[in-house]
């Protein structure tokens, strides 16, 4: 949730704050939903796997985590002219 006031601040696309407390609340659906589903993924994966598939799928998860935060990096970097 705290990211989702974050962007809110941060993205001049948004307009007022109807538009802004929309996109917050979305937000948070969209997030609650996500992480939902992971922990139903996680406890099921935890009844029926070893420990190789755990750290397998944790490893993943963080990979997916660091490249998105990368791009969302890149993307709020100022671009330099040639």
């Amino acid at each position: 949730m705290i990211e989702a006031a974050a962007l809110t601040v941060g993205l001049p696309q948004l307009g007022d704050l109807p538009e802004r407390l929309a996109f917050a609340a979305a937000a948070f659906a969209a997030s609650l939903s996500w992480q939902s589903l992971l922990a139903v993924f996680g406890a099921a994966l935890a009844r029926g796997s070893g420990q190789r598939l755990r750290d397998l799928t944790t490893t993943f998860g963080n990979v997916v985590v660091i490249v998105l935060g990368m791009l969302i990096l890149m993307d709020g970097l100022p671009q330099q002219a040639p």
